[in-house]
């Protein structure tokens, strides 16, 4: 039975049975190198059900990530988008109601534009949030998505 040294010393190829081995030599006879029996499609298989295995909990985790999402969906008081005129580095979001009190979680995420600009809440109250940007906006393309949330 003849053996070839394919480039990278842990793979072989017999020659008669034209099958791939992986692993490293067992021994040598002078002439061939001799492998372990582990064929590629041992190694594919095991790779397929890796495979499989990820798939399997990256689906788990998306349905938990989902179930979170609709769970603090539940507690949305209220959100809605404002949109941003150009030259402006602060806005204000008026709620639709009076808050009884501003122990409300308020997130916002500036959107559109060309350049990326940040968003934080710097002033929360009953009637709406300020909003301060990182930079000013350099057109009337952005606008703002926001929300409150109430845990409690």
């Amino acid at each position: 039975m003849s053996s070839t040294n394919i480039k990278n010393p842990d793979v072989h190829y017999r020659e008669s049975q034209k099958v791939y081995y992986a692993g490293t030599p067992v021994y040598s006879d002078g002439t061939n190198l001799i492998f372990n029996e582990t064929t590629l499609s041992g190694i594919n298989n095991g790779i397929d059900d890796l495979s499989a295995e990820i798939t399997s909990v990256s689906g788990a985790l998306q349905g938990q990530i989902d179930s979170l999402y609709i769970s603090l969906a539940s507690y949305v008081e209220e959100a809605g988008n404002h949109t941003l005129a150009s030259g402006v580095s602060t806005t204000f979001i008026t709620f639709s109601g009076t808050q009884e009190d501003t122990n409300y979680i308020s997130s916002a995420i500036v959107r559109g534009g060309t350049n990326y600009i940040g968003a934080m809440i710097t002033v929360p109250t009953l009637s709406g949030v300020n909003i301060k940007l990182s930079t000013t906006t350099d057109s009337a393309d952005y606008s703002v998505d926001w929300s409150i949330i109430r845990t409690t």
